[in-house]
């Protein structure tokens, strides 16, 4: 009798956690990356965006702030 107790709390414990899990928020996707003074990927500071920055802001961040716009290749080959 104890050993159903046990199975019935065990299974309530599960569905509490997959509830849980299940309302975590999904990432994301990059749409590209904002990369101090160069656009090469390697060795320098990157910042991702979640959306494509119109043309005003990316020529502003470029000319004033020397920051490159570089889209991201790796989410289209997904």
């Amino acid at each position: 009798m104890s050993n159903n107790k046990q199975q019935t709390s065990k299974d309530s414990l599960r569905e509490i956690l997959e509830a849980k899990i299940a309302s975590f928020p999904k990432p994301k996707k990059v749409a590209g990356w904002y990369c101090l003074s160069t656009k090469i990927m390697v060795n320098t500071i990157a910042f991702a965006t979640h959306s494509k920055p119109n043309f005003i802001k990316r020529f502003f961040m470029r000319t004033l702030l020397d920051f490159y716009w570089v889209k991201d290749t790796n989410n289209d080959k997904q």
